[in-house]
Order: structure tokens, then C-alpha cells, then sequence
């Protein structure tokens, strides 16, 4: 199982996935970081205590969604990182989600689609996020749902209760994560 991310958002969703699938011994898991938002995420990955394989390093100043978009096509389909062909787990509606889900069904690799849970069916709102969504349920094969939920302590905001419920192929998993 392949996990591919670039914003915070997505780990946020992702991380108890990411660390669940990795005490299992039946997964390969490896994990995929394109460098969408670099600064945002490191915090996360440190907190939920994640490494990840590769970290692809796509932003650059003054970058179009165009130009973003095809440097992830390029870095992501690179034969070092599609290696992990079972299955690749994609979060919501980024540009670094459409970009995975593409490469993988270009590559044939099954695609498994964490819902951002938001829908306008208005491909122009938002912009360029509905687009993303739509075009990634269309290449996914498994659909899941997360739902998380974030406690923060009034004491200290450092402080937190991370819980969330996961479903796939009618297999439940609830752990919760404390930092």
C-alpha cells in the first residue's frame, strides 16, 4: 500500500491510516510526501511520528497550477516512486491527489479515494478543488470515509485528542491517537 500526500489536510486525514497500516505486517506501506505545502506538513509528520520514502520536492516560487501539476505527473511517475503497485490511498481534492490518482491509472494501479467530504458538483467551486474531486472519483476503485475528530485541551493547545473512524472493504478500525 502506497500513501501519497502534499498538504496538510491530507495528513492530518491520513496519518492514522498511514501508522495503523504500518503495524500491520500483511501491508508493505510506504509513504509518498510531493512537497506541496513542505512547511505545513512537517509539523504534522513529526507529531504523528511518520517518515516518509520519498519527498519529491515539487514547489517552486511563482508556480502555476499548470506547471504544478505537470511536475507532479513527472515526479510522482518516476519508476522509483511507483514502485508500490497494490494499491495507492489518496486524500480529498489537492492538485498532488489528482496528480497520484492520475499517474496510477496510467500505471494500472488501483486507486483507493479518502473523501475530502465536501461536494458543490460545480467544478469551478471551489477552484480548483471540485475539479480535482470529480476527476479523482473517477479514477478510484475504493472510496473510504474518515471521519475525524480533533479535541484540544483548554489547558494547553499543544495538548490533543486525535480519534477517527476508518472503513474499507467492510473492515473497522478505531484507534485514537493522543499527543
Amino acid at each position: 500500500v502506497t500513501f501519497l500526500f502534499g498538504t496538510r489536510p491530507e495528513i492530518i486525514k491520513l496519518a492514522p491510516l498511514i501508522n495503523e497500516f504500518r503495524t500491520d505486517a500483511t501491508f508493505e506501506t510506504r509513504v509518498v510526501f510531493t512537497g506541496q505545502h513542505p512547511d505545513l506538513v512537517q509539523p504534522f509528520l513529526d507529531v504523528f511520528g511518520i517518515q516518509t520514502d520519498h519527498h519529491l520536492h515539487v514547489m517552486v516560487g511563482k508556480q502555476t497550477l499548470s506547471q504544478l501539476h505537470a511536475k507532479l505527473l513527472l515526479t510522482i511517475g518516476a519508476e522509483d516512486v511507483y514502485e508500490g503497485k497494490d494499491l495507492w490511498i489518496v486524500h480529498g481534492d489537492t492538485t498532488s491527489t489528482l496528480a497520484a490518482a492520475t499517474v496510477a491509472f496510467y500505471k494500472g494501479i488501483p486507486v483507493a479515494h479518502v473523501e475530502a467530504e465536501l461536494r458543490t458538483y460545480n467544478n469551478l467551486s471551489p477552484f480548483p478543488e471540485e475539479f480535482n474531486r470529480h476527476s479523482v472519483s473517477l479514477i478510484a476503485r475504493e472510496y473510504v470515509l474518515v471521519h475525524v475528530h480533533v479535541h484540544v485541551h483548554a489547558s494547553s493547545p499543544k495538548l490533543f485528542f486525535f480519534s477517527f473512524n476508518f472503513s474499507w472493504r467492510g473492515v473497522g478500525l478505531r484507534p485514537a491517537i493522543r499527543a
